[in-house]
């Protein structure tokens, strides 16, 4: 068995002729870990989750999920998603909706009533099980959607922007939530545009930035975790461009983490790890942070 959950080469998308929403991509998701695909709106994160799930097709893509060829049936079988944009039936349950998806996933009749009862109290949504999705809130719907991309018993989670729009009590929620699954074995591969989420909860993280371009993934270093985020330079490079030189006085997360700002999650004696994006040439950029972070919080 291949120790890659996900290992992409070359993939691309150009709608028409002159859009180009990838460009040559290459990724490496090991299995067991939680990792994050930030980038701002537009950057083409979303497209390359719909590739993989086969949504779209690429111009051109490379690589494997769970030792298959992008898009075997045999290996979607035993991948979990939540979209972005989901929209289950309003006059259906919380319970309902779980085992409607667990009837598409084929999932025998009583293992997906067995597995809604389970599930719901995963998500924390046990007492609200038989209530309509027309009463639940955008915190309820997300943690319902969890659960339906779980009732499978899938190896591999994809989940799209699962906090957007959540209050911060609901998003504590999910990253827990999401630290159970890494615990259960499972990988768990998730994209968003706040790099305060993504570094909380994600082992590693690569970065989109402007019109699909893309970072090698770095480690990080949070609160929670004890792993290290490393400054990567650009996908499928072999050099490094730091995003601003950890180490380098004068820097602005040398200044923070002189002062005890909140500059350095963790690093080393020393070394303030930096926050947001960078273009190509290892220039900051502003436009992958989402508010929180242009702040400086995180």
């Amino acid at each position: 068995m291949t120790s890659a959950a996900i290992d992409l080469s070359h993939v691309s998308k150009t709608y028409g002729r002159k859009v180009r929403a990838l460009r040559d991509i290459a990724m490496h998701v090991a299995r067991g870990e939680i990792f994050g695909l930030l980038g701002p709106n537009g950057a083409g994160k979303s497209t390359l989750v719909k590739i993989l799930m086969t949504v779209i097709r690429p111009s051109r893509a490379d690589g494997t999920m769970l030792g298959g060829r992008i898009g075997d049936k045999s290996v979607l079988r035993r991948v979990g998603y939540l979209p972005e944009h989901h929209r289950f039936p309003e006059y259906l349950t919380g319970r309902q909706v779980i085992e409607f998806y667990g009837a598409m996933a084929e999932v025998p009749r009583r293992e997906r009533r067995r597995r809604s009862v389970e599930l719901l109290e995963l998500v924390g949504m046990k007492e609200w099980g038989d209530t309509k999705v027309k009463g639940y809130s955008k915190g309820m719907r997300q943690r319902v959607g969890i659960a339906q991309a779980l009732v499978n018993d899938p190896e591999l989670v994809v989940l799209d922007e699962p906090t957007d729009g959540v209050d911060p009590v609901g998003r504590r929620d999910i990253r827990a939530i999401l630290s159970r699954l890494r615990e259960q074995g499972r990988t768990v591969f998730l994209n968003s545009h706040l790099l305060s989420e993504l570094e909380m909860v994600c082992d590693r993280v690569a970065i989109l930035v402007h019109r699909g371009r893309g970072r090698r993934p770095g480690r990080c270093r949070c609160r929670n975790t004890e792993s290290r985020r490393v400054a990567g330079g650009e996908a499928g490079g072999r050099h490094d461009h730091g995003l601003d030189h950890p180490g380098a006085r004068g820097s602005a997360v040398h200044r923070r983490a002189a002062r005890g700002g909140r500059g350095d999650p963790g690093g080393p004696p020393g070394e303030a790890v930096p926050r947001g994006p960078v273009h190509a040439g290892g220039d900051r950029s502003d436009h992958g942070q989402d508010a929180g972070a242009r702040r400086g919080k995180g």
